[in-house]
């Protein structure tokens, strides 16, 4: 049994030090022009769906069918969404087209995320992807219109997607900052 420990002890030893070695070495591929390998796309994956399914598990979605909120959430999304998610018949622009892992359509994702999960991606955003945290620059309000729109978004025909930015106004929003979203300085790195 003693040898047996060992022997364990020394091979996560071993696996602790190659793990190192490589952390260090700079092979590890971080540009955003190259894809993951499956099994780290796998687990950042499941991780992914996995936390935004438990961290939106308590939040209740209000009615998000009135006309008036999803005009609004169209001017939300015009604003911040558009530009690395695209719309019906409007690809990404050149910015969003170069982040890793890709910034995804958002017309199919009612189908995968129900409202309080939408609502918690946008509003909490994604490490180690281009998705922002929008909390610290909208208020839960323009957060809720988002939602509306993108899950009205899959109705939209490209020509309905157009005369939507058309009819839509929007007031320029309050950019100031209540203390509890305020965030001051580079974010500390875990301990």
């Amino acid at each position: 049994m003693k040898r047996f420990l060992l022997g364990a002890i020394a091979v996560l030893l071993v696996q602790g030090i190659v793990g190192l070695a490589y952390v260090y070495s700079g092979f590890f591929a971080i540009s955003a022009r190259e894809p993951h390998t499956h099994l780290l796309w796998w687990v950042t994956d499941t991780t992914k769906k996995n936390s935004i399914r438990r961290g939106a598990s308590e939040i209740e979605a209000p009615p998000l069918d009135d006309p008036e909120l999803i005009a609004r959430g169209f001017g939300v999304y015009r604003n911040h969404c558009l530009q690395c998610h695209g719309g019906p018949g409007v690809g990404p622009e050149p910015i969003g087209r170069g982040v890793y892992p890709p910034a995804p359509s958002l017309l199919p994702s009612p189908e995968h995320w129900d409202s309080a999960e939408l609502f918690w991606i946008v509003k909490n955003g994604i490490k180690m992807s281009a998705m922002p945290a929008w909390h610290f620059s909208e208020d839960e309000d323009d957060i809720w219109a988002a939602v509306a729109f993108i899950e009205h978004m899959p109705e939209l025909t490209p020509e309905q997607f157009q005369a939507f930015g058309r009819r839509a106004t929007v007031e320029a929003p309050d950019r100031s900052l209540s203390p509890e979203r305020a965030r001051i300085g580079d974010p500390e790195p875990p301990p």
